[in-house]
């Protein structure tokens, strides 16, 4: 059996390591396609065969020659930010061979720029025809996407086992029945759930000199630069409040979304994280959609959208270049952390209950990596173990796993998970809106 890498970045770096600690890796089975020369030389100090290293930079004329190396059973992991995602899918599907991803992607010399909504929709057709039966293929799990998702339906059960309102304690037992048999959305209708958030809270501090035509990142600054400065979308409920502040995409009530007018940065938002009050702004990321339909039941859906709190520097530098396009970057490493960590979790707004964060925060305290990349890896590990006991259920988002294994896979590098009552502010796009 084959394990294929794309792009041993950061990420992939951290995952390899995960798979060592856990006699999961044999250097004469896995491979990586990479164009940089430091890449060849830290596969080979991880353990990797020097053989086994394809410099190559994949792209949509060579990629067919490059995966031809792999057969039936046999693992893909795309950690490269220049692959579609979409084809190497399909590739996979069809041919037997196992994939993963942590986001989705498209060629570097695509010019057709697809929506984070649109992208979803082609997914889920996809889920369609690749169902239960063919080999095992999961889609954008790392963090967030990927373990939020895990998040949400934990969330959800925490509610009904901990809750004391008077409709949960009347109505528990049901509830819980209901939960078993993983009808999410029947049970977030009946406690009346209006609004999930995701919270994504970063207070890493480095000591380097900071430089004013630099965009730093604790992550790839080319994505948060894209995310920050993109118009963001929301995955709608059947609530109605700011339905005429900004544009709306509308199909069914599955798909119902809020597409606002400004960058995302401009839409500023205070929510709640272990770290206490957060200050950040609204932010696309492709999960609220489908964590917004397995949510959905009949005409009811709840509102699912994302905040994000960048650390210091990485927000510092943005505005220092004016949020224009930068020629420089920087992503911050351990070495140059000094304090803090990440938190990521999601909050539960509804009417019968009180409102519930569930999360985690990972500080950097005796990691071999920044909290924010051991976050992503593990939620990598976790679905590589799900992949590795469920070998023959199609195509999956992370919410199709089962949170339960997922979140007991992942737990070992995450430390622990936040659970928690909190004061919500309610999303405050009205507010904002100039």
């Amino acid at each position: 059996m084959k394990y294929f890498i794309l792009g041993l970045g950061a990420v992939g770096t951290s995952f390899l390591m995960l798979l060592k600690e856990n006699g999961l890796f044999n250097p004469f089975d896995f491979y990586v396609v990479d164009r940089s020369n430091d890449v060849e030389e830290r596969f080979v100090s991880l353990g990797g065969l020097k053989e086994n290293f394809i410099k190559k930079d994949i792209d949509k004329n060579n990629y067919l020659s490059i995966l031809k190396i792999l057969s039936e059973g046999d693992y893909l992991f795309d950690f490269s930010i220049d692959t579609k995602t979409l084809v190497l899918i399909e590739y996979c599907l069809n041919h037997g061979i196992h994939y993963l991803s942590t986001a989705d992607g498209s060629w570097k010399d695509d010019k057709e720029w697809i929506s984070c909504f649109d992208h979803y929709l082609v997914y889920r057709e996809l889920r369609k025809k690749y169902k239960k039966g063919l080999n095992t293929c999961i889609v954008e799990f790392g963090m967030n996407p990927g373990l939020i998702s895990c998040f949400v339906k934990e969330c959800i059960h925490q509610v009904i086992l901990n809750d004391q309102s008077l409709y949960i304690r009347i109505y528990r037992k049901k509830l819980l029945k209901l939960y078993e048999e993983k009808k999410y959305g029947l049970i977030c209708k009946k406690i009346k759930v209006k609004e999930v958030q995701e919270v994504d809270n970063d207070d890493q501090v480095t000591n380097i000199p900071f430089e004013e035509d630099i965009l730093y990142s604790t992550w790839n600054p080319w994505s948060y630069y894209y995310e920050t400065i993109s118009s963001p979308e929301i995955a709608y409920g059947t609530k109605k409040e700011y339905l005429s502040y900004d544009k709306i995409f509308l199909s069914d009530y599955k798909n119902l979304v809020l597409s606002l007018y400004k960058a995302g940065f401009e839409y500023k938002e205070d929510t709640i994280s272990p770290q206490g009050v957060v200050h950040g702004h609204i932010s696309t990321h492709e999960e609220i959609f489908s964590i917004r339909d397995m949510l959905t039941y009949k005409h009811y859906s709840p509102t699912v959208h994302f905040v994000y709190s960048p650390c210091e520097y990485a927000m510092k530098s943005l505005e220092n270049i004016n949020y224009n396009n930068p020629t420089k970057f920087h992503i911050i490493k351990k070495s140059e952390i000094i304090k803090g960590g990440e938190s990521v979790g999601i909050i539960l707004q509804g009417l019968r209950f009180k409102t519930r964060y569930f999360g985690n925060y990972l500080d950097g305290k005796g990691l071999n990596t920044t909290a924010t990349i051991l976050q992503v890896s593990a939620g990598v590990y976790s679905a590589f173990c799900y992949m590795l006991k469920h070998t023959r259920e199609g195509l999956l988002f992370p919410e199709d796993t089962d949170e339960k294994e997922i979140l007991n896979s992942a737990k070992k590098y995450l430390k622990s998970y936040d659970t928690f009552v909190c004061d919500y502010i309610e999303m405050s796009l009205g507010r904002n809106k100039k």
